[in-house]
């Protein structure tokens, strides 16, 4: 049996585009069929589709889609989305959501679910790996995606940086850098010779350090099961775990750390990423790629390991879990965790200091290079502007989408498009290049202003009562690049705010609840499932007055 064909570790353009897809034919799909069907017969008799296993219609249905995606990327010049196989991993660790796992479900009423921990986004899914050896999916983890692995290098005896693990925490405004941190059990821990008032310590909002007093290190040592890893290891805490596909705080965590290390001189990437609270499935492309633009990963590297928890289906029993792969009566001491302040503990909430602006610009810049293009300036406009309207499906819809359209078609050409984790940055990239207006509901699509040329526009639309200190997340990032004018439309009047749930209109629907007072998680909750009915004459002015 062949070995299947080796997923494309990084998806990037090979050439500029030269045939968009509306251009391919219908002889072109007839074409991509024939090689599919061809490839079937070829596959039962020589084994030459092991990728397909036995014949069934659903391997037949995967067969013609595969074919067909690689039809179509050879016409447009550049890869299109095959679900789970995209993007940057760490160096021989790719995974994806299993084919045979059935994905996110609910059995009841999702917002009951998600109060109690159990949302259908947080179920245990089933992943594979690829095997570089036989060259095909496998749902045995390789040694690369285990915890042994990502420290296996960094292993060393203690005197390798000290003989006094104590653990010290040395605060430097908006991060911090804590030696001689010990784990076990999905708890940390600070090692401490004499009893402390204040304890637990907030390593971040989500995240408590425990003080363990001993009264002999050596001693503790020797009674211990203890593995010592050396280096840096970054520790992210996503703050809105409960929300794990809102990307855009993801650049709330990687904006400042990309500007904490380099003031810290830590310029390289480190030895290893613990994500806490995070399933590997929301470790998806747009994230890992974000990783890496903020550890300055080129074109074809790998990002650094990444550790995990096990995986539970509830957020609330995640967040205390064990790494995967760390036995019940292993100590893990890590010479140094270099982790960024919150924001909900006051930190910053994208990059900062003296050259705060450059740091931007180099994240959008990397972006780019990673996936094989150039960022230039958006050309002059010679007819008219691409206008890219973003468009979501489920909550925070615009009811009168067909009138703003028809409005944003007197300053453009409009092109509407729903973003999703499945498809490809690749994609996502190429359609930020090309806009030069974009507007969007105030969602997870618009941490991809930050990937808009200079000179381009935002129009962000904001649900009303939506909670002020979250309303500002992608207008602070765009603010710091500073070359992207970034404007907000805000629903303020009753009838601007169409809510899915009336049980939420009901308890949060009226005047009290505005966006200084709806800091309560039921409340910020009632205000993401709403719906938007613009204004159409104060959004035309927001055009006019920034044109």
């Amino acid at each position: 049996m062949k070995p299947e064909k080796k997923p494309k570790r990084h998806r990037q353009q090979k050439k500029e585009a030269k045939k968009p897809l509306r251009y391919i034919s219908s002889l072109s799909l007839a074409v991509a069929v024939l090689i599919a069907l061809g490839s079937l017969v070829l596959g039962q008799y020589t084994g030459g589709i092991s990728k397909l296993g036995s014949f069934n219609i659903k391997n037949t249905f995967a067969s013609l889609r595969y074919q067909w995606q690689r039809w179509q990327e050879k016409l447009v010049g550049y890869s299109l989305s095959l679900e789970g196989e995209d993007g940057y991993f760490p160096e021989s660790c790719m995974w994806r959501i299993a084919p045979d796992d059935d994905g996110p479900h609910d059995t009841g009423s999702s917002k009951k679910k998600f109060a109690q921990g159990s949302s259908p986004l947080w179920r245990v899914r089933t992943y594979e790996f690829w095997d570089e050896d036989d060259g095909r999916w496998t749902k045995d983890r390789p040694v690369a995606c285990t915890i042994e692995h990502a420290l296996l290098s960094s292993r060393g005896p203690e005197s390798a940086w000290t003989n006094n693990l104590t653990t010290n925490i040395l605060d430097y405004g908006e991060y911090r850098v804590m030696k001689n941190v010990w784990f076990t059990r999905g708890d940390f821990y600070r090692l401490v010779e004499q009893p402390i008032t204040k304890s637990p310590f907030k390593i971040s909002s989500n995240i408590d350090m425990y003080a363990l007093v001993v009264n002999n290190t050596e001693r503790f040592k020797e009674n211990v099961n203890v593995t010592y890893i050396k280096g840096d290891v970054a520790l992210v805490d996503f703050s809105y775990f409960t929300h794990p596909t809102a990307i855009g705080h993801w650049l709330e965590y990687l904006l400042p750390m990309m500007s904490a290390r380099r003031i810290a001189g830590r310029l390289q990437s480190p030895r290893a990423v613990i994500i806490m609270h995070m399933k590997r499935s929301f470790i998806f492309e747009w994230v890992r790629a974000a990783f890496g633009a903020a550890f300055g990963l080129k074109k074809g590297t790998h990002l650094p390991p990444l550790i995990f928890q096990e995986e539970v289906g509830s957020y609330w029993d995640q967040i205390g879990m064990n790494f995967e792969g760390v036995s019940e009566d292993e100590w893990l001491c890590f010479e140094n965790i270099i982790a960024m302040k919150d924001v909900i503990q006051n930190g910053t909430t994208t990059a900062f200091g003296t050259e705060a602006q450059h740091d931007a610009r180099l994240f959008r810049e990397r972006m780019y290079s990673m996936y094989g293009r150039t960022l230039k300036p958006l050309p002059p406009v010679d007819t008219k502007r691409n206008i890219t309207l973003l468009h979501k499906s489920s909550n925070r819809r615009i009811t009168n989408r067909e009138d703003l359209k028809k409005m944003l078609s007197l300053y453009g050409i409009v092109s509407e498009v729903e973003l999703t984790s499945n498809v490809t940055l690749s994609a996502q990239l190429d359609i930020m290049a090309r806009t030069h207006i974009l507007v969007s509901s105030h969602t997870s699509g618009l941490a991809n202003a930050m990937f808009l040329r200079p000179g381009a526009l935002v129009i962000e639309l904001v649900q009303r009562n939506w909670l002020i200190s979250l309303e500002n997340t992608f207008l602070r990032q765009t603010q710091t690049l500073g070359d992207v004018r970034h404007v907000r439309w805000k629903a303020t009047r009753l009838h601007e705010g169409v809510y899915i749930d009336p049980d939420d209109e009901r308890l949060f629907g009226g005047e009290l609840w505005d966006g200084e007072n709806c800091n309560v998680e039921e409340c910020v909750e009632a205000h993401t499932y709403v719906d938007i009915v613009v204004n159409l004459t104060e959004v035309e002015a927001l055009l006019n007055a920034n044109l």
